[in-house]
């Protein structure tokens, strides 16, 4: 292609073909297009290939921080597991804990109530038995003293009827010999025969006719008048 000649002033001036104007070789420029193109694809690709490069680091990025996180999810949950299983495992001790200490109340309550019961009792047992005891010293001291009533009584009757004491023999002219219990028998007076009878008088002795304090209220004994001094010899 031939060269062309372009102005480079403005229409309203002259030109000078030497000095105004640039001289174009259009040949050259068809060339330089043909060699401009396969550049620009070439920077295409290269830009295309850096994107994908960029996209697949971004994507790999994206993966590893997703792995990451995934991770750290994963510990977490595992930390919180564990935290959980230590505060069920404490929680379970605490019961275990409170439950023996309760047990050991209970017992200890149950310990202390058997005590106090078994204390009670020995309380009650002492108290019965001390009651027990007073009440057979005071029997006791009742029977001294109306024994030693009786005595007196039988002593004074024993005197007034000549009678030494109540086992003692008096012999007479008339009845011949009888003892404080016949005489008792024959006046008929139960509470002297009752008397020297509790205080031990021997039932056995006889009289000078061979009869017995007993032999002598049978004999005398007429329509049950002298039943009453028979139970008390028999």
């Amino acid at each position: 292609m031939a060269s062309q000649w372009f102005s480079c002033k403005g229409a309203c001036t002259g030109s000078d073909k030497v000095s105004d104007t640039v001289k174009v070789d259009v040949s050259k420029l068809a060339s330089d297009k043909e060699n401009v193109q396969p550049v620009q694809i070439q920077n295409k690709t290269d830009e295309a290939r850096k994107a994908r490069e960029n996209e697949k680091k971004a994507q790999e990025e994206l993966i590893r921080q997703q792995q990451k996180e995934a991770a750290q999810r994963l510990q977490a949950e595992e930390e919180a597991k564990r935290r959980r299983q230590e505060e069920e495992a404490e929680r379970q001790r605490a019961e275990q804990a409170a439950a023996e200490a309760a047990a050991e109340r209970e017992a200890f309550a149950a310990a202390a109530a058997e005590a106090a019961e078994r204390a009670e009792a020995l309380r009650l047992g002492y108290a019965q038995e001390r009651e027990c005891l007073e009440r057979e010293a005071a029997i006791v001291r009742e029977q001294k003293q109306k024994r030693e009533l009786a005595t007196e009584e039988v002593r004074i009757w024993c005197k007034a009827n000549g009678f030494s004491d109540m086992n003692s023999k008096k012999k007479s002219f008339m009845s011949g010999s009888k003892f404080p219990l016949h005489e008792a028998v024959a006046k008929n007076n139960e509470e002297m025969v009752s008397l020297m009878v509790y205080l031990g008088a021997d039932r056995g002795l006889k009289n000078s006719k061979g009869q017995t304090a007993e032999d002598l209220a049978t004999k005398m004994n007429k329509n049950g008048s002298m039943d009453t001094i028979l139970s008390k010899l028999s």
